[in-house]
């Protein structure tokens, strides 16, 4: 049978448990950033928001002095015309008035227009950016889970292999201390006698590496590998003693 000995595992420990610490830190990275960015897209639709509600009361502003420029303009005319006590002349004044106040409306109306196509425009680029940011970090993330995933289910498939190898030394060395006499006998079983209940604790830490979060993965499979170091260093008492 082949028997691992505790630097074997300390290696095997070392060498998994760096796999499993970059793809937890992966997946740890992957969702903080996934983090990151939302807040930075909130932040960046309010900056949007506030600058497109000043543009619209810039030309807010704008139009209404426009509007009162003309009104005065009108007004003075009004006067001069009156002045000339001329009613073709009024008439034709008022006539003027009015297609220029038409026209400025038409442009004001065609100054709103445009500064909302724009600033729709800017939004649905604004979120069509962010919808393929968010889908980039789901897929990041995703994908760090899964690799850590995997690392996961080889952690606990080589643990559970190394357990029913240690399952295996035990029970030979239970028959060969059966089959001894005198104080072998006694001391062998004396060393075996704290096998199960360690060997308990160890299951209950392998079936816990199936569910750990990826940031407690590296901790969980150290102690595992540190258990199982301790494991096998107890059969060699064991075994020692025959």
């Amino acid at each position: 049978m082949t028997r691992f000995t505790p630097r074997l595992l300390m290696l095997a420990a070392t060498m998994a448990g760096l796999g499993a610490c970059d793809n937890a830190k992966q997946a740890e990275q992957a969702q903080a950033n996934q983090v990151e960015n939302r807040q930075e897209a909130v932040k960046e639709q309010a900056e949007l928001t506030n600058e497109q509600r000043q543009e619209q009361a810039k030309l807010t502003k704008e139009q209404v002095e426009e509007q009162r420029d003309l009104a005065k303009n009108q007004a003075e005319d009004q006067r001069d015309v009156a002045k000339e006590h001329n009613p073709h002349e009024v008439v034709e004044a008022h006539g003027e008035m009015a297609k220029d106040r038409a026209e400025l409306a038409h442009e004001q109306h065609k100054e709103r227009a445009d500064l909302n196509k724009d600033q729709a425009e800017e939004a649905t680029d604004l979120a069509k950016d962010k919808a393929e940011q968010r889908s980039k970090d789901s897929e990041k993330l995703a994908e760090a889970k899964q690799d850590t995933n995997e690392v996961r289910a080889d952690l606990v498939k080589d643990s559970r292999e190394k357990l029913r190898e240690l399952d295996e030394r035990a029970n030979e060395l239970k028959e060969k201390a059966a089959a001894a006499t005198g104080p072998e006998k006694v001391q062998v079983t004396t060393a075996l006698s704290a096998f199960p209940k360690n060997r308990q604790a160890l299951e209950r830490d392998i079936d816990a590496l199936g569910s750990v979060k990826e940031t407690n993965l590296n901790r969980a499979k150290t102690q595992v590998n540190n258990k199982l170091s301790s494991l096998d260093k107890l059969l060699d008492k064991a075994e020692s003693r025959l």
